[in-house]
């Protein structure tokens, strides 16, 4: 089509109103936008008379051609090109509001282009031409409006234009010689006596400066207003924004003096803090959360120095964490209840991270000044990680669900911050406060309280050094164990996850394995947690295999009877039999085969049956688990496992034993054999049995002599059978 007004006219009605061809529409709008045709057609498209959506295109053209091609603007045509903008602008004063907003931004871009050499004093200029000017069927406020818009997208527009870094350095000291013009227009029309929409867009253009760079010790004065504003219900919202701009910009923590003179204004929120928690008002709790937390974090240097003197300005830190502590501690289930409560992890990490970074005698005071407010942060936490009740967790969605999660990781980690400030006492004050939940009666207690408790051991686990941390308190922990109510598999769960976080403090201390090894094995036959019960037992085995020779057994016995039941998912299955391997290490050789000819025979027989039948898909599927099964056992069943701690490569074990899983890859070749003649094809299958080889040789070592030539014969057959992509070859 030619690019004419009708065609154009058409073309955007085509964009915002038939499905059909929006993409082609929009492709050719976008080569129309560019052509040297649209200096031209875009002042006819804001003709009065066309619709809002052609309107907003033209303008929309106007700026792509000013901000991208202004090379093609003759410089002789500068002074009209101003003149047609300014006069547009006071055309579309009383709206559509946003074609006058992109209008404006076309103005911003062209004063880019040309302050200061062929218009210098700009930003002076465009307010005086609106403060005298009277625009025909415009009020003064909305001459007014105008003119903060433009003033608005100024800075904006500076901040996303693609200038070269001198041209950027020109323009930045002309708009911050504008200041002096624009800041006290501000101050004049941010205060109560002016229309409500008048001080909400002057608000907005203090806000676009203060990002463009406005010193926080320039405009004490402007930011006093703004919190004045944070009274007035409709301009709340907006002064909190301003706000968060005004302490959030980097160069704002160069100025602590002034920052300690405005705490009192933001400590003046708590009242409003406490009236929304009361009121349930979630929206006000969010956004004076973000002010808090953002004044909170980017002071945070503020917060230590500040309380080196007993002097009003610790105090006003203090309260200032205070805050941020009543935030954190805000009723309800995240994210159902409350959406404001996750906003507070960043602070917490930030300040114990300064607090551990300082000189050691300044850290040392810094603990004490913190100590009771990581003391209460553990205890609203306790609070905040619990799960909602049966019937408000069911009716939440997937979402909702996964949000919930990824809180509950945050409060984890932010308990771990807490250990490095409180360190054992963290851990009496866990033991004591769920040592006390279950001293309850049955019909008062509650599982999301103990699961709570033992979320938060969990939590620390990795940070609790196995050898030098006391075993009082995990102890006594690990000994209530036993009398935690079975009846939710949330709360064995996470117990059964916790037992395997402290696998390797519990091979420092297995005087406690006989609370926990009958709770791991009871989790193995409910599938519910059947994941967490065999990984748990994964961490155990793998940490202390000697400690656990009294109990080989029961959880050899165990793990039969729930192989036998075929109730666990295969990933279970496959970790059983990696605990299988770590168990069974521990005893005499012939021991192992006995214990190992009972739990392996049914599944070796599966295996046959599978290879037996014709492929197909869940045949493979089958003997791809059988053949994983078996991997994992032989990547940790070794008797002749490397002493911990040893610098040699010597290896443990009477010498002339013969390790355990040649014995079973001896029996096992002549399936092997049939697998790779009716499978070798098949590239899942071949994989699998190639890792089986790989953990093999990596057990096997120097005893891998006797299956060398089988195996070199079946890798053989692979490659003279088919080519696989690197990652298969074994």
């Amino acid at each position: 089509m030619d690019l004419t007004v009708e065609n154009i006219e058409r073309a955007v009605g085509q964009f915002y109103y038939d499905t059909s061809v929006q993409r082609e529409a929009h492709q050719w709008l976008t080569v129309a936008q560019i052509s040297p045709l649209a200096w031209t057609f875009s002042w006819e498209l804001l003709h009065p008379q066309k619709s809002p959506e052609v309107q907003f295109f033209g303008a929309s053209s106007l700026y792509l051609k000013i901000s991208k091609f202004w090379h093609e603007v003759p410089p002789d045509q500068y002074g009209t090109l101003r003149s047609k903008l300014f006069e547009r602008i006071a055309s579309f004063a009383t709206g559509p509001k946003m074609v006058l907003t992109r209008l404006c931004v076309a103005l911003s871009s062209f004063a880019l282009h040309t302050v200061p050499e062929t218009w210098p004093g700009a930003v002076p200029e465009i307010i005086s031409t609106f403060q005298q000017s009277n625009l025909p069927n415009c009020s003064p406020t909305q001459v007014c409006l105008v003119l903060l818009e433009i003033l608005r997208v100024l800075p904006e527009e500076f901040g996303t234009a693609h200038l070269t870094q001198h041209r950027k350095g020109v323009v930045r000291h002309e708009l911050q010689k504008g200041l002096e013009h624009v800041l006290p227009l501000l101050r004049s029309l941010m205060n109560p006596a002016s229309p409500p929409e008048v001080y909400n867009q002057a608000l907005q253009c203090f806000s676009s400066w203060v990002q463009f760079g406005v010193s926080i010790i320039d405009c004490m004065g402007l930011i006093e207003q703004v919190f004045q504003a944070v009274n007035n219900e409709s301009l709340f919202e907006t002064a909190i924004e301003v706000l968060v701009h005004v302490f959030a910009h980097p160069e704002s923590p160069r100025y602590p003096n002034t920052v300690n003179k405005l705490l009192p204004d933001v400590l003046g929120m708590n009242t409003l803090l406490q009236r929304a928690i009361q009121e349930h008002d979630m929206d006000v709790c969010q956004s004076i959360t973000r002010l808090v937390v953002t004044v909170a974090e980017m002071h945070s240097k503020l917060l230590l120095e500040s309380v080196e003197k007993e002097d009003e300005h610790k105090q006003n830190v203090l309260n200032l964490v205070n805050m941020v502590l009543a935030c954190t501690a805000v009723p309800g289930t995240y994210p159902i209840d409350e959406h404001s409560s996750d906003l507070v992890f960043g602070f917490w990490y930030i300040l114990q991270d300064e607090i551990l970074a300082a000189d050691t005698d300044k850290s040392h005071l810094y603990r004490q000044v913190y100590f009771p407010t990581y003391v209460a942060l553990l205890q609203i936490l306790l609070v905040k990680v619990q799960y909602p009740a049966e019937d408000v967790y069911s009716s939440m969605n997937a979402e909702e669900k996964e949000h919930f999660r990824w809180y509950r990781q945050d409060i984890s980690d932010t308990v771990m911050y807490a250990y490095s400030m409180l360190r054992e006492v963290l851990l009496a004050s866990l033991y004591s406060g769920l040592a006390t939940v279950m001293q309850k009666s049955a019909d008062k207690l509650q599982w999301q309280e103990v699961e709570a408790y033992i979320f938060f051991l969990g939590s620390v686990a990795e940070a609790v050094d196995p050898v030098e941390e006391e075993d009082q308190y995990l102890g006594h922990v690990f000994s209530l164990l036993p009398q935690m109510p079975c009846n939710n598999t949330k709360l064995i769960s996470t117990t059964l996850y916790t037992i395997g976080s402290y696998a390797e403090w519990i091979n420092h201390h297995p005087q406690i394995l006989p609370n926990i090894i009958p709770l791991i094995l009871q989790g193995m036959n409910n599938t519910e947690v059947a994941m967490s019960a065999t990984m748990a037992l994964k961490d155990v085995a793998q940490e202390g295999q000697e400690n656990l020779r009294p109990f080989v057994h029961d959880i050899l016995t165990a793990i039969q009877t729930v192989l036998a039941s075929k109730v666990l998912k295969s990933r279970e299955c496959i970790r059983l039999m990696s605990c299988v391997g770590y168990v069974v290490s521990v005893l005499p050789v012939n021991e192992i085969m006995q214990c190992l000819n009972v739990l392996l025979t049914p599944q070796i027989q599966e295996l046959q049956e599978l290879v037996g039948q014709e492929p197909s898909v869940s045949t493979r599927a089958g003997i791809v688990v059988k053949i994983e099964m078996l991997t994992w056992l032989f990547s940790s069943l070794d008797v002749k496992r490397e002493k911990e701690g040893t610098t040699t490569t010597s290896r443990i074990g009477a010498v002339g034993v013969q390790q355990p899983v040649l014995l079973i890859v001896q029996q096992l070749l002549p399936i092997l054999h049939t697998i790779m003649t009716k499978w070798v094809a098949d590239p899942n299958v071949i994989e699998a049995v190639c890792d089986l080889f790989k953990k093999t040789l990596r057990t096997l070592m120097d005893d891998f002599a006797p299956l060398h030539t089988d195996i070199s014969t079946m890798i053989a057959q692979m490659y003279n059978s088919t080519t696989y992509p690197g990652d298969r070859v074994c």
